[in-house]
């Protein structure tokens, strides 16, 4: 009842600090998408994609337990990893990368994975195998990587997705 009667925002104030105040089209943005199972966050580059579905991924982590799937190009792990562990108290973050080995040995038990999309298809059935009989919401960032549905991209993510959130991220 508590997700009914409070705003996302306000949910997840309750527990994290943001190390800024959000803006009100980034708290409407939030508000708006956060109960939703299928959305876009649809802002301008450099308005707060990030912070916007880091806010919504804490936001189904604290009314149903969810754990976030971020899938990215590559080169954006490093950013969204410092801005995850900029909240106080920091959410768990896992940055799935390395060699085949290295994220073998990884713990996938955390509140976020950050994984490129290569490696998110390259190892789509360990990763799914991992995440199968828990919830997660799934977010994608630069999701225009995705709008050939006839493409690797697409087909994993979807297949990845059904059942779970989604949110796709683009400017």
């Amino acid at each position: 009842m508590e997700a009914r009667t409070r705003a996302p925002t306000d949910i997840v104030k309750g527990t994290y600090t943001l190390p800024f105040d959000l803006y009100p089209k980034q708290v409407e943005t939030i508000n708006e998408l956060a109960p939703n199972w299928n959305a876009g966050v649809w802002l301008d580059m450099g308005t707060g994609k990030t912070i916007c579905f880091i806010n919504i991924a804490l936001y189904h982590k604290l009314v149903s337990g969810s754990r976030a799937i971020v899938i990215m190009p590559p080169l954006l792990v490093p950013q969204w990893a410092a801005a995850i562990r900029s909240l106080k108290p920091a959410p768990s973050v896992v940055r799935y990368e390395g060699t085949p080995k290295q994220r073998a040995a990884l713990d996938l038990n955390a509140d976020f994975l950050l994984v490129g999309v290569q490696i998110f298809k390259r190892d789509f059935h360990h990763i799914w195998k991992h995440f199968k009989d828990v919830p997660y919401v799934v977010g994608v960032d630069e999701a225009q990587m995705i709008a050939n549905p006839g493409s690797a991209n697409h087909e994993h993510v979807m297949d990845f997705s059904v059942g779970h959130a989604q949110y796709l991220m683009t400017g």
